[in-house]
């Protein structure tokens, strides 16, 4: 199997890349279904009018190199659709904050958590 031509980038050659990297091929591979399910969902639905409804604070986070899902179509507009939601940018990053950027994402969704 060949890796995604994204994978080959300058954002990918990181200490924590490869454990990213088996995270996000042990998903779907360990559930079949379930990531199946998740690549429908997110083709395929419209979850615009549900994140307009959301009534809880919330914090959108994602990491300015995703190119598996560019931040502008993603995590920013997310972030917009979900009234007084706060967008949380990691400049460098890539998918898998919670590997890659894993003491800045907890540290921050604790000063989340913790002003509400």
């Amino acid at each position: 199997m060949a890796l995604p031509r994204s994978w080959t980038t300058s954002a990918c050659r990181t200490p924590s890349w490869w454990a990213t990297r088996q995270a996000a091929w042990r998903s779907p591979v360990t559930a079949p279904r379930a990531g199946a399910a998740l690549v429908e969902s997110i083709v395929h639905e419209d979850h615009r009018p549900t994140l307009r409804k959301v009534s809880v604070p919330a914090q959108a986070v994602h990491g300015t190199v995703d190119s598996s899902a560019p931040v502008a179509l993603t995590g920013r507009r997310t972030a917009e659709l979900i009234p007084g939601a706060v967008f949380k940018a990691y400049p460098t990053a890539g998918a898998g904050l919670y590997i890659t950027r894993k003491e800045q994402l907890n540290a921050d969704l604790l000063e989340f958590v913790r002003a509400y």
